[in-house]
């Protein structure tokens, strides 16, 4: 934004049915060590008692009744929530937090820390990072930790965490670029990421970990995509990503991210599903990347050599995955794990 911006961080919270669990997301904000920021808070049509709650806590609340305000809509998906919130936002930098998640008390300073950071000048006066990238603790409901992901700097660190969360953005590189949530039942948030990643960002990552990814057996991502759905188009999903990259599609990067993606969502997917849905959903993503990438076989990145800052662990899945489909039988092993 211009110099006359009110705050530095305009924080979005897309809510839906959220519970009890939006008073310790918005605890963790009132928190913060770093104060310069407004909070946007909106309801997507909740059935529950979500928006008064909410308001409730902020009116309460010394720091927050000054910076946060809840906007309440009706319900049309997490997509256009997040793409309202940006229409609404006043800051420098868009941070996004999911209802049931929570941050560190020096996220935001840590995370607008490296956003104004001065290594970018020489390209862009005065500048700064488009996307500061960071990483998340996934947290049991007994507060254990089940993972830590913390990215290395690397070109390929961007694509490690494709959730808005764990990431700033600069509000003008949002808005000069037209980036928007994709309104789809899978990868609304993959596309938003990606995209952005290929608009000529400037991109800064930090070693942290502030974000607080509650692991929620309930939450839409952990029911929607573990089975083939004929309503959960991941080809849609893909397209629209290489639509909106236009010319600059190709990259090692972007092609070693799709055959991952691919990866991940038909061994996420396929236990459960039933073994025709899975020989339709393997022939649909096969004949996409044939068309896109159609030396993909020939990618360094699925051999013995991994982008720098991958996890060797996810780096074996996918060379596994692919071995198996260059000996034609990566079909038939997937169709065990279905019924």
């Amino acid at each position: 934004m211009s110099c006359d911006t009110k705050v530095k961080i305009s924080i979005i919270i897309p809510v839906y049915n959220a519970g009890r669990s939006i008073l310790r997301c918005l605890c963790s904000v009132s928190r913060q060590t770093f104060k310069d920021y407004e909070v946007i808070v909106i309801d997507d049509g909740s059935k529950d008692a979500s928006a008064s709650l909410a308001e409730k806590y902020i009116a309460r609340d010394e720091i927050l009744n000054t910076r946060a305000r809840v906007i309440s809509k009706p319900n049309s998906g997490v997509a256009d929530t997040r793409n309202y919130g940006i229409t609404l936002a006043e800051g420098e930098y868009l941070a996004f937090i999911d209802q049931d998640d929570f941050i560190a008390r020096d996220y935001l300073e840590r995370y607008y820390r490296a956003a104004s950071l001065e290594k970018f000048c020489c390209r862009k006066p005065n500048s700064g990072a488009d996307i500061v990238v960071g990483g998340y603790e996934r947290i049991a409901s007994d507060g254990r930790i089940i993972t830590r992901v913390i990215p290395k700097p690397s070109d390929w660190a961007g694509y490690i965490v494709t959730a808005p969360w764990a990431h700033l953005f600069k509000t003008d590189f949002i808005r000069n670029n037209e980036l928007k949530f994709l309104k789809n039942k899978i990868g609304e948030d993959v596309y938003f990421n990606v995209v952005a990643l290929n608009c000529g960002a400037n991109v800064e990552v930090i070693n942290d970990s502030g974000y607080k990814w509650y692991y929620n057996t309930e939450s839409v991502s952990n029911s929607v995509q573990n089975t083939f759905k004929d309503d959960v188009d991941v080809i849609y999903l893909m397209d629209s990503i290489v639509d909106a990259i236009g010319d600059n599609t190709y990259s090692p990067y972007l092609e070693y991210f799709f055959l991952r993606y691919v990866c991940w969502y038909m061994l996420f997917s396929t236990r459960g599903s039933r073994k025709l849905d899975i020989d339709k959903v393997y022939s649909k993503c096969f004949a996409w990347i044939g068309k896109n990438f159609p030396d993909y076989r020939k990618s360094k990145y699925i051999g013995t050599r991994m982008p720098k800052g991958e996890n060797p662990k996810f780096h074996a899945f996918v060379f596994v995955f692919y071995l198996l489909e260059r000996i034609h039988i990566l079909k038939p092993v997937l169709k065990m794990f279905g019924k």
